[in-house]
């Protein structure tokens, strides 16, 4: 299978160099039996200030289950040029709003250090 995701990411405080980024990933994984624990996708952020952080994401899970898995920090431009770090990742699913697509929230604590 092969998907776009998109998304907006939210900070429990309000602030912060990720709040009210925008984030789009294309991704593949196989599935089987309901089961996938190749989920692969690459990504990037659009930062509130116009930067970009690019990043990976790595998933296994069972659909419409939680699936859990690390996003690495590849790069970035601007301020965020040379950006690195890593995160744990849970994706939570979401009764989809429609037939044919997926919808999930993800909740994270975004780890990073810029140079």
């Amino acid at each position: 299978m092969t998907y776009e995701a998109i998304g907006v990411t939210i900070s429990d405080t309000g602030e912060g160099l990720f709040h009210r980024a925008t984030v789009r990933a294309l991704g593949s994984m196989t599935v089987e039996k309901e089961v996938y624990n190749d989920d692969r996708a690459y990504g990037i952020y659009n930062l509130v200030n116009g930067d970009k952080v690019f990043f990976t994401v790595a998933v296994a899970g069972k659909l419409g289950d939680i699936g859990k898995g690390t996003v690495t920090l590849i790069g970035g431009t601007g301020k965020c040029a040379g950006i690195q770090g890593s995160y744990e990742v849970t994706r939570n699913p979401l009764r989809p709003a429609m037939e044919g697509i997926s919808q999930s929230y993800i909740k994270a604590k975004i780890q990073y250090k810029l140079p």
